[in-house]
């Protein structure tokens, strides 16, 4: 238990430098029909029904490291996958850029014009991700990207 905590904190720590170290990689958000949500519940909901989000994730999620770029609101959908919803899309894309500047491998994401739900598994534990988001940006209209990789 105590080891699984170390491990846990150990991976957080390691996203959290993601967002502190960067270069100059940047990602185009084209999000004139994107689908767009205009609540936390909607998209959680709608990223529920595609990827069967846990109850009760243990995790918090990692926020960029920009005062432009923070999210209106977040939540984790699995242990190393999170939702993020921003008010606007000039904040999505500054949050983009964010991710793209990771220096720690690729970091799959999903977005649409005001949110992104990314994946942080590979980042976090070394071992490539199960969750299907190329499939779920499909299902949602929305674009698959991998960033800083």
């Amino acid at each position: 238990m105590i080891r699984r905590r170390i491990l846990k904190a150990s991976a957080g720590a390691v996203v959290f430098c993601l967002l502190l170290s960067g270069c100059s990689g940047t990602a185009a958000a084209g999000t004139d029909d994107l689908p767009t949500f205009t609540s936390m519940d909607q998209l959680v909901s709608a990223v529920d029904e595609h990827l069967g989000c846990d109850t009760d994730p243990v995790g918090d999620p990692v926020t960029p490291m920009n005062g432009d770029a923070l999210p209106a609101d977040q939540m984790l959908c699995l242990p190393h996958v999170q939702i993020d919803l921003y008010e606007d899309q000039a904040a999505l894309d500054k949050a983009l850029n964010l991710w793209s500047d990771t220096q720690q491998g690729p970091v799959p994401l999903v977005h649409g014009a005001n949110w992104m739900v990314v994946d942080l598994t590979g980042v976090a534990t070394g071992e490539p991700s199960a969750v299907d988001l190329e499939g779920f940006a499909s299902e949602m209209d929305a674009e698959y990207e991998t960033v800083a990789s």
